[in-house]
């Protein structure tokens, strides 16, 4: 609503929503979802082990990676191949064309804000039963970031996005194991990788400008 009726960047007002929703969590951990028995750890109960998702060919991996990939072919198979995901790249290139064409852009707007809250509300659920096991204070604080970075690489291509999280995946494990050969902390990866977002979202903003 505040990118459609105050041309607020999007981008920019998700990151700043994140550290509201974090200290709601983290309020949540703190108080009422409280495990009574993680000896005051602020953390929650630990969810049962029928609920956890199940290991890959009895690797590390979970199934948590097989339904991003399969949310994944789906949107780019939605966006690319269907009259809905044409007239969500018409608004995305030009609102204000999109408009004169007689598209609904506040109606495709909200549907694309929704249905992208709901996969990223699914991919923390994922995290914590396949990989956390419960909530803890700020887990998962950084991968909106993370998920920001990607998509803006490849240019929202949902399939090139696969790509790119992996590399960011392999970029920020070598940063762990720099800093035990090398002593470099690792938070100089999260500081590289967080200066590349911020210069993508200086271009994008300008970028949004032209196109309106």
């Amino acid at each position: 609503m505040l990118k459609m009726k105050l041309r607020m960047n999007e981008t920019l007002m998700t990151i700043l929503m994140n550290y509201v929703m974090t200290y709601i969590v983290a309020a949540m951990i703190y108080g009422p979802f409280k495990d009574p028995n993680g000896f005051g750890y602020p953390q929650t109960a630990e969810v049962a082990e029928q609920f956890r998702l199940k290991m890959l060919f009895g690797t590390r991996a979970n199934i948590g990676i097989a339904i991003a990939v399969v949310i994944s072919f789906c949107t780019w198979f939605i966006i690319y191949y269907t009259k809905t995901g044409f007239k969500i790249r018409a608004i995305g290139g030009n609102v204000t064309a999109a408009k004169y064409a007689g598209i609904r852009t506040e109606k495709y707007q909200i549907f694309s804000f929704l249905i992208a809250g709901a996969i990223a509300g699914l991919a923390g659920a994922l995290l914590i039963i396949g990989v956390e096991g419960r909530m803890k204070a700020g887990t998962g604080a950084s991968l909106g970031f993370m998920g920001f970075l990607a998509a803006g690489i490849v240019k929202n291509n949902p399939l090139l996005a696969i790509l790119a999280s992996c590399l960011i995946a392999m970029i920020q494990v070598m940063g762990n194991s720099m800093e035990i050969n090398t002593g470099l902390p690792s938070a100089s990866i999260q500081i590289l990788l967080t200066s590349v977002l911020l210069c993508m979202m200086v271009v994008g903003s300008k970028g949004v400008k032209s196109n309106e």
